[in-house]
């Protein structure tokens, strides 16, 4: 089985991230140019300003934060989020500095997104438990939020040291967040559902299955669903029928095999949930191909949901509509037996 939570190691690995300075409590930094494939960018700019720890006056920190990332369908989200805290001892004694934990609270267009907060760095990464007086230390954490739709985020970076009652969350610094991308190879709104993006997410690359792993959908892509309003979304029952494409020809499977029902949910508010779609499909043992999904609500939403209208029928779509609008596309590069898996530059990425 290939599962998603591999391809957006992969993903998320390949990408780097290039920050920018900070002043005051919010980051001010250059715009970043936003690649559709992840890229390993330049090293982090110094940041110019220093802000005094409101419970901890005798540290000062800097924020160097990312301005842009672009949305990857490996990751079902931006791949490029890491941020840059460094803390100073400005007084004349050493300062204890351990267990330090970075949170983040993250918002779009008014609505909160989940966060976790970040108890250390890399385990390749040896954090000092103490700085001398005059001494530095550059903490790096990733911006662990769900991120599932494209625009922009303001994240607020607050630091504690400790747990329970004990600790205090100082505030570090602010700044805004771009996730950029296109459909159909990002995340959209469904027609007449402004508060839902949906996308297919998954890896670009897989290796060759035997015919049998095929029928059997061994091989997976996913449908993310995210809700971007303030109020709970829910949804009634739906169908998903994937189509496949290869050297712009349709791929003969049968459509049954392709097709997956789901069952009604409810999304809270700046959440996603992820839904596997099995690739039933014996796909060459080599080769390129294209897969595109339509999504159809068959059921009508809950009447409780009262921030959504029900769904009309989408006369902006063209073409056959039964199986309801176009909600994402994926590329797949199925490698033979014995081809090594491609270079991260050379996926199938649009």
């Amino acid at each position: 089985m290939i599962h998603f939570a591999e391809s957006r190691a992969r993903a998320l690995a390949a990408a780097s991230v290039v920050v920018a300075g900070c002043g005051g409590g919010t980051v001010d930094r250059e715009p970043l140019a936003a690649p559709l494939r992840p890229v390993v960018e330049e090293a982090p700019k110094a940041p110019s300003a220093k802000n005094a720890l409101a419970s901890r006056p005798e540290l000062s920190a800097e924020l160097a934060a990312p301005s842009t990332a672009a949305w990857l369908q490996g990751a079902g989200g931006p791949g490029a989020r890491r941020v840059r805290v460094t803390l100073t001892n400005t007084s004349e004694r050493p300062a204890k500095v351990a267990d330090l934990r970075v949170s983040f609270h993250t918002r779009r267009d008014g609505v909160s997104f989940v966060c976790a907060p970040h108890v250390g760095g890399a385990v390749k990464v040896t954090e000092p438990p103490e700085l001398a007086p005059g001494q530095s230390f550059a903490y790096e954490r990733d911006i662990d939020c769900t991120m599932p739709a494209l625009g922009r985020y303001d994240v607020a970076v607050a630091a504690r040291f400790g747990e329970g009652e004990e600790g205090h969350d100082d505030a570090i610094g602010t700044f805004t967040f771009e996730v950029t991308g296109a459909a159909p190879w990002a995340p959209r709104a469904f027609p007449n559902r402004p508060a839902l993006q949906v996308a297919l997410i998954g890896e670009n690359e897989t290796k060759a299955l035997s015919p049998g792993a095929w029928k059997h959908g061994d091989h997976h892509v996913s449908l993310l669903f995210a809700n971007v309003g303030a109020q709970p979304l829910a949804l009634g029952a739906a169908r998903v029928v994937l189509s496949i494409t290869s050297k712009g020809a349709p791929f003969s499977c049968a459509r049954d095999a392709l097709t997956t029902k789901l069952d009604a949910r409810s999304i809270a508010p700046g959440t996603s949930q992820t839904v596997p779609l099995p690739v039933r499909c014996p796909l060459d043992a080599k080769g390129d191909f294209e897969l595109s999904a339509r999504l159809a609500l068959v059921d009508a939403p809950d009447k409780a949901d009262k921030a959504d209208k029900p769904d009309k029928p989408d006369k902006s779509v063209k073409g056959d509509t039964t199986d309801g609008p176009e909600v994402g596309r994926l590329r797949l590069h199925v490698r033979g037996e014995d081809e090594p898996p491609l270079p991260v530059n050379q996926l199938p990425v649009p």
